[in-house]
This record gives structure tokens, sequence and C-alpha cells, in this order.
């Protein structure tokens, strides 16, 4: 079973409610979509969201510097979970075709190019990677080329990937600002703070402090990005697996059964919910009813 989409849940959640949009108030489509990210808060809150990688031009606005501190582009992020230091060295140039699509060819010179390479040029968008090689003449990158030419693109291969040590931020100023720790080649610990900001498009970015300050490295990033509602034109996919995007159908439901006095559903609708969803909803709501802030 894959998983459900806006519209398969609304109408799941319908025919479970025994509902319909035209006759049964007050299910106008603003409502619907509040009962439906209502449902999948809590659903995505309970599976405690997925984990997302993000490469170093996708995560951070600037690059590594001498100092030790770039900016975060990314304002999605609720949690990064791990960071990682990577150089990189140039593989070679070649002499490509880009049709405004994710393939790229050439004339046979793919012999030396593999699978997770980074793609660099005209026309291709920032951490592109090789995420297939038909031939040598033909591959696949990540992301679509954004023009039809012949340009000369780079494919680099990534070396040397470490996981950087989380440490508080007053400690890695220390390291900083005090001499005979040596000389390192590669950054070892790291800090990441939420930015101070007073305008809006600054709201919820990272700043990453890491040290030593050494240049020549990318910093990809996993991480668990915030709650993002769905709708039913632009992001039309919950971020669950197929068996919790069911339990958002039913958790919708559930909500619209009382308002359209068929309250009476509700245990038998509740009763399909999975067993991991069922038992976490079971213990906030003992925690709700006790007060008891430990469930």
């Amino acid at each position: 079973m894959a998983v459900l989409t806006y519209s398969e849940i609304q109408n799941l959640a319908l025919d479970r409610a025994q509902a319909n949009v035209t006759t049964d108030a007050p299910f106008s489509s603003a409502e619907i979509a509040r009962f439906i990210n209502d449902a999948y808060a809590d659903v995505w809150e309970i599976a405690g969201g997925s984990v997302k990688l993000a490469d170093s031009a996708t995560a951070w606005a600037s690059t590594a510097t001498a100092v030790g501190t770039i900016q975060g582009a990314l304002s999605d992020i609720n949690e990064v979970l791990h960071i990682y230091a990577v150089s990189s060295a140039a593989l070679q140039s070649i002499a490509c075709t880009t049709n405004s699509t994710t393939t790229v060819t050439s004339s046979a010179l793919f012999g030396s190019v593999t699978i997770g390479m980074l793609v660099s040029g005209s026309g291709i968008p920032a951490g592109a990677v090789v995420t297939a090689v038909a031939s040598t003449s033909s591959l696949t990158i990540s992301k679509a080329a954004t023009s039809g030419t012949t340009p000369t693109l780079v494919f680099t291969k990534i070396v040397d990937a470490a996981e950087l040590d989380r440490v508080e931020y007053a400690q890695l100023l220390h390291y900083r600002g005090v001499q005979g720790y040596g000389t390192y080649a590669n950054p070892k610990i790291c800090s990441v703070e939420r930015a101070s900001t007073e305008t809006a498009t600054g709201v919820n970015l990272f700043r990453l402090d890491y040290w030593p300050g050494v240049t020549g490295f990318y910093f990809p990033i996993s991480y668990i990005p915030q709650f993002t509602p769905i709708d039913s034109a632009t992001i039309t996919t919950p971020d669950v697996n197929d068996l919790e995007s069911r339990d958002i159908s039913l958790l919708t439901a559930a909500r619209m059964c009382p308002l359209i006095g068929r309250a009476e559903f509700v245990p038998s609708i509740l009763a399909d919910v999975s067993s991991r969803t069922a038992a976490t909803l079971e213990r906030k709501m003992q925690a709700l009813m006790s007060g008891d802030q430990d469930k």
C-alpha cells in the first residue's frame, strides 16, 4: 500500500464518517484541510518525524571560511542530528550535453564517473549529484538542468567524510581562543545554534560554527524537519509511511463524526487505527485526564 495523498486521505475520511461535503456542514474545503492537518500533526509527532539528508549547498548559504562560521539556508529544520565534514577533489572536466532534464550525455567520456559524484557547471542546480550511469555516454543527475546546452561540467569525487563531534558553543569559542591545541587539516568539532533575527526571512535559520576553521570543506547534514501541512495542490503527500497515512484518514474521520451527529461511529473508526498510534494517543489522553506530565 502506497502512502495516501491528500485527496485519498480526504475521501477515506469522508467514507468512514459517512459524510457528504455538500450536505454535512461544516465540511468546507478549509474545514477538511484543518481536520486532516490536525490529524497529520498527531501522527507525525508520534512517528517522530522522518530523517532527511541535505547536501552542503542545500543546508548552508555560504561556504567554509577560515573563521569557521557559515550561515544556514534551510528554514524547515527542527533538529540537526548529524553534521559531516567532507573534502572534495575535482575528478575532471567533461564536455557534455544537457536537455533541461536529469539526463546528461557526452561523447563516451563518462568512463571514470560513478554514482554519488557532485556535478557542477552552467545550467546545473547546486547540489546535483550523479544518481545513475547508463553508459559511458549517458548518465542521470539528481536535479534537472535548467537549460539545453553543451557546457563543460565538473564531476567531483567526495573523499574524507567524517562526522563532527557536537559541543556547546562556549567550548568551541574556548578552542578558538586558546593556543597550543595543535594544527589539524580537518574540522574536528562543531556547534549549531539558531540565529537571532528581526526579519521574517531569517526565522529558523541555523548557524554552523566549527573548529579548526579550515577551508576546502563541505558540510552535509541529516536532520528532522519541522511539521509542514499538506494540501490538495502544493504539498499533497504527508511525510509518513503508508500505514501512518491511513491513520491520518481515520483520525480525521473521528474528528468529523461528532460534528454531524455520528459520534457513535468513533469507537469503530479508532479501532482500526494502527497499534502504535492508538497506544500513544491513549497515553496522551490518560496524561491529559490525570494531569500526569510524565506520560
